[in-house]
């Protein structure tokens, strides 16, 4: 798996705010490689940050409108994929119902994680010797 953000990609925030800790590690899952979506996701993700921690903040439907334009942008990378998926599926999180297509959606999200682990795995294979 991909390491999680940089300071330079997702800056501290200020004394006395905590991070979200839940999505942070979920941007762990696009690696590096996957630079454009990458930055747009960490885009979103400090932009959230910032409307939550602003008194009288909070998602706004501009909020909403950053995860459709995240769309636009291709996942190059299995994890780049897994973390759409993710998304799709923590929107869902509180139905009582999850009908056929849901549990589709949840085998590719692990699909897609464990091919990045494999992906992310192989050169470390091949360098200490073992096959790639």
């Amino acid at each position: 798996m991909s390491a999680l953000p940089t300071l330079a990609e997702i800056p501290p925030l200020p004394a006395g705010h905590s991070r979200q800790t839940d999505d942070l590690i979920l941007t762990a899952l696009i690696p590096r490689e996957d630079a454009e979506f990458r930055a747009a996701v960490m885009r979103v993700f400090m932009e959230e940050e910032i409307e939550s921690i602003t008194p009288g903040g909070g998602l706004n439907p501009g909020g909403i409108h950053r995860f459709t334009g995240l769309s636009d942008i291709p996942a190059r990378t299995p994890g780049g994929l897994a973390w759409k998926l993710a998304q799709a599926l923590d929107y869902w999180r509180d139905e009582e119902e999850w009908p056929w297509w849901r549990y589709l959606l949840q085998s590719a999200l692990v699909d897609a994680i464990e091919l990045e682990r494999h992906r992310a795995e192989a050169p470390g294979r091949a360098a200490s010797g073992g096959e790639a």
